[in-house]
């Protein structure tokens, strides 16, 4: 599939190697060797692209073996209805991978979710904690072995959208 216009796609390991591959991005921008791409907030923010010797690059993460406890069918995920509103970020450790999982608190949807989780490949890594987001989604209700909660699905209806405070 390589062609003279490929990209390169760097897959970091976990969430510690992909911070430690920002972080030598960042310094071999520094020394003049690349250049990573700030064109707009979301870009800033994450720092995870940008050109090395004419070519655009992408880090991305994924979950090394041991960090996936998921398991087909241990969870059932029931669409309650459409939801709109704001919330804060608590935790955002799980935002690295795909899809983006958000914890969140402070949620003005009733009732209130726990977790937004975002299947758009640009929400990743975006948001920090403190942040406060408006979102757009299918509220769900998700029931398995670690009891019942409900989160926000967002990318996978028309219309979804996760808007930090500083993007609205």
């Amino acid at each position: 599939m390589h062609t003279p216009s490929s990209d390169i796609d760097l897959a970091a390991e976990g969430a510690e190697s992909y911070m430690k591959a920002i972080k030598a991005a960042i310094s071999l921008e520094a020394r003049g060797h690349l250049s990573i791409t700030r064109s707009n907030w979301a870009l800033r923010r994450r720092l995870n692209r940008g050109v090395y010797r004419g070519v655009r690059f992408v880090i991305n993460a994924v979950k090394p073996p041991q960090e996936i406890t998921e398991e087909y069918g241990r969870e059932t995920y029931l669409p309650v209805s459409r939801a709109k509103g704001t919330c804060k970020i608590t935790d955002s450790k799980l935002s690295h991978y795909r899809p983006a999982a958000y914890r969140i608190a402070e949620a003005t949807t009733t009732p209130q979710p726990a977790q937004l989780l975002s299947w758009n490949g640009e929400h990743r890594s975006l948001l920090k904690e403190g942040d406060i987001v408006e979102y757009r989604g299918t509220l769900e209700l998700v029931s398995g072995e670690k009891g019942r909660y409900y989160q926000v699905t967002i990318g996978t209806a028309p219309g979804d959208y996760l808007k930090p405070s500083e993007a609205i």
